[in-house]
């Protein structure tokens, strides 16, 4: 499965990032599945693409999340692609909103076994431009004066900061697909250069089909 197409326009900390999120958000769109498609059985083969919504918790750092959404799509590869199916997850509506990670799985060594389909990070330069995580490093929250202010200024650090977009050095993805819902979990590892330090991502999620979504670019954080 190619995706050719232009990436999102999006206020962003690091474009070569928002370049391959945006491209391959803008084919998550083009590729949502017809609300006839049929259900997922994966010993059964793969006939058509099909799209999910996810709710996603988790933790980084010392910080507990939950509510993160996003969108996954589990479809056929690409030729070249030695993987059996492609998965493209990614934050909905936005790439790089706070919390939520983006996984191609064209840079993934991948084992599928009934239901369940695992993807681990391959060792290669390309891997980080298309496996990464988002969120607010606590540097950017820290307060230069304390003052009885602290909590509003608190809550517009929160409104303004950017995430910060940290790439993979290793990681996991395990997928577990039922008729017309996926779970799973993740987790990936990478330096923050904002914070000086290894980050770890932890998450579980959940999600159900959907059909025909709308792609928004407006860029939200929360």
């Amino acid at each position: 499965m190619k995706m050719h197409c232009h990436p999102l326009k999006a206020r962003v900390c690091r474009p070569s990032f928002a370049r391959a999120a945006g491209a391959l958000l803008l084919a998550l769109a083009a590729l949502a599945p017809p609300a006839h498609a049929q259900d997922t059985n994966l010993t059964d083969g793969y006939p058509s693409s099909q799209e999910y919504i996810l709710q996603v918790s988790g933790t980084i750092l010392n910080e507990s999340f939950n509510g993160a959404t996003m969108r996954l799509l589990l479809g056929t590869p690409d030729a070249s692609d030695p993987n059996p199916y492609q998965i493209v997850a990614a934050g909905f509506p936005d790439s790089q909103s706070r919390n939520v990670f983006f996984w191609n799985s064209s840079y993934s060594a991948m084992e599928a076994n009934a239901d369940t389909i695992t993807c681990t990070i391959r060792p290669s330069s390309t891997a980080s431009k298309n496996v990464f995580f988002a969120y607010l490093s606590p540097t950017l929250l820290k307060l230069p004066n304390l003052t009885h202010r602290d909590k509003e200024n608190r809550q517009k650090a929160l409104k303004s900061a950017v995430p910060s977009v940290v790439p993979a050095q290793a990681g996991e993805l395990r997928l577990t697909v039922k008729p017309n819902s996926v779970s799973g979990t993740v987790w990936l590892q990478g330096y923050d250069t904002i914070e000086n330090s290894y980050v770890r991502y932890n998450a579980t999620f959940s999600g159900t089909r959907a059909a025909h979504l709308e792609q928004k670019t407006q860029r939200t954080y929360r």
